[in-house]
């Protein structure tokens, strides 16, 4: 055996050492580039999901600035997904008359974008954002009294033709 070369057990040590540094090194990379913080509960995201079921059509609404680290007077984020197994959902757009209405009374129906992320038409998703004045295209709002609320609450138009669908958060829980 070479000098230089190491026994089977501290080869194997320090290969194991070196891929422990490289996983952190690579988790911190990918955290600070994406900006978004580690859940520290593995649940945290089905913490922060609703769903509705209306006619065979399921949307899950996710709030995402908790998930996600986001304070509300930044702007308000859902992701959304929607399921059907009938008719052809290629066309949603969820920005169309939401509304969201906080535990202070602020009732918001202009200012949401929507972003998709799957433009499927049995299988839909996407982001629906509320941005803060001067960080819209189109019409932003003040957000200040959002971060102060209780709770608030998504209302997004009947994609079946039927009652509007909402769904609601607690606000408190997030301090």
């Amino acid at each position: 055996m070479s000098r230089y070369q190491l026994k089977p057990k501290a080869r194997f040590v320090s290969i194991l050492i070196l891929a422990i540094a490289l996983f952190l090194v690579t988790t911190v990379v990918v955290i600070l580039i994406t900006n978004q913080r580690v859940p520290a509960n593995p649940n945290e995201r089905a913490t922060f999901s609703r769903s509705v079921i209306q006619d065979g059509v399921t949307i899950q609404v996710i709030f995402e600035n908790p998930i996600r680290g986001i304070p509300l007077n930044k702007g308000v984020s859902f992701n959304i997904s929607v399921t059907t197994h009938s008719g052809d959902l290629s066309d949603l757009n969820p920005a169309n008359g939401a509304i969201l209405r906080t535990s202070k009374g602020l009732t918001i129906s202009e200012g949401f974008q929507w972003k998709w992320s799957s433009r499927s038409p049995h299988h839909p998703a996407g982001t629906l954002t509320l941005l803060p004045e001067g960080e819209s295209s189109g019409k932003g709002v003040d957000l200040a009294t959002v971060a102060t609320a209780e709770w608030i609450e998504l209302e997004i138009k009947s994609i079946t033709g039927k009652e509007p669908m909402r769904f609601r958060w607690s606000l408190k829980s997030l301090d």
